[in-house]
């Protein structure tokens, strides 16, 4: 419940709310102007208080006085602020402002516009929904040309980023805010393959300063789809070529690598690794291969990196399977500031060989 406020000034009287929500109504002002005010007309104007624009005028016959109230019609102020209501001299050579009204602090309807995502999500394993639902308002803009965008934003990894990015996931514009209603709006797969925070919100193109309103924070993680797996247990010998086979989400790209390096030394961090060359990782396929020729039997071992590429170009590493050169060279011996878990030589399809897995961004790959 909003109160009236009254401003008492050169003996007029004016009376309003303090606080006002956008579209709930018409946003009234009580006048009373005494007989003895030596103004023939005066001008009633609400302003904003953020560059002084008046946003509605009406012209007041005073001569004898004025008792009434006045409405500012709902959807004529289409941006949030704080506004004044002033009663203004606007004849003669100098204009003066008679009386003013205390701040008007003016918002969007946070309860008539809610927007609802679901709490946690896998990055490019399923689409996402939003609900919407707008109720209760009295009017929309009476503006022309304004619209409103319903935007999915990713803010950024976590919180201790600072959530300085915000870059704009997917766009949807709307010529009215009642024509949202309430629906289920579904967002594709693909457009959430990132791990990190996201959320929605909806703005005017009246309103550069404000958010009509914003959704919950959604926190997306790295599918556990991702998985590297090789037939053999040693990169030499090799007859023709070594196959990897890879597993994915569901929606990935199809620009996604498996990048091969190799490892010089025994003990090596995991970035000191060299890069030697790299296969796209495509949905209808499953394996990639690298040709024997790739292999230097003076390198100690070589590791594939599976990495995923961002509809925004950003590049995560999701896995690392490594393997020694031969079974000469012995175990793997690399580690890494990011808490490296040798593997060790386990049976797989009745095959065996060596794994190490990294801890990526959001999660830490088993070992297999």
């Amino acid at each position: 419940m909003f109160y009236a406020v009254t401003t008492r000034a050169n003996n007029v009287t004016l009376t309003t709310t303090g606080h006002y929500e956008l579209y709930s109504g018409d946003l009234d002002v009580s006048v009373s102007i005494p007989r003895t005010f030596n103004v023939t007309s005066a001008s009633l104007e609400l302003v904003s208080l953020l560059d002084g624009r008046r946003v509605t005028t009406y012209q007041l016959p005073t001569a004898d006085g004025f008792v009434g109230d006045i409405s500012v019609k709902c959807g004529a102020v289409d941006f949030a602020g704080q506004f004044i209501f002033q009663l203004a001299d606007r004849h003669g050579p100098r204009s003066r402002v008679i009386a003013q009204t205390s701040p008007i602090n003016v918002t969007w309807p946070s309860a008539a516009v809610t927007l609802r995502l679901p709490s946690s999500h896998r990055a490019l394993t399923s689409r996402l929904n939003l609900t919407v639902n707008v109720a209760s308002l009295q009017c929309d803009s009476v503006h022309q040309g304004v619209y409103y965008t319903l935007q999915l934003l990713y803010l950024g990894l976590d919180e201790a980023t600072g959530f300085q990015t915000r870059e704009v996931v997917d766009s949807r514009k709307f010529s009215t805010l009642t024509s949202l209603g309430a629906q289920q709006m579904t967002y594709a797969c693909r457009l959430l393959d990132q791990a990190g925070v996201y959320e929605a919100a909806i703005a005017s193109s009246h309103d550069d300063r404000s958010t009509v309103a914003k959704s919950n924070r959604l926190t997306v993680s790295w599918s556990e789809a991702y998985r590297l797996r090789v037939s053999v247990d040693a990169v030499l010998p090799c007859s023709r070529q070594l196959a990897v086979e890879f597993t994915q989400p569901s929606c990935s790209r199809s620009d996604d690598k498996i990048r091969l390096y190799a490892q010089r030394a025994r003990h090596v961090t995991s970035s000191h690794l060299h890069y030697v060359t790299e296969r796209r990782a495509t949905s209808d396929r499953s394996t990639v291969s690298f040709e024997c020729r790739l292999f230097n039997s003076t390198n100690f071992s070589y590791c594939f990196k599976y990495i995923s590429t961002a509809n925004n170009g950003a590049v995560h590493e999701q896995t690392t399977l490594c393997l020694p050169t031969s079974n000469v060279t012995g175990q793997l011996s690399i580690s890494s500031s990011n808490d490296v878990t040798l593997g060790h030589r386990h049976n797989y399809w009745h095959q065996s060989y060596y794994a190490i897995a990294f801890e990526s961004i959001g999660k830490t790959d088993e070992i297999l």
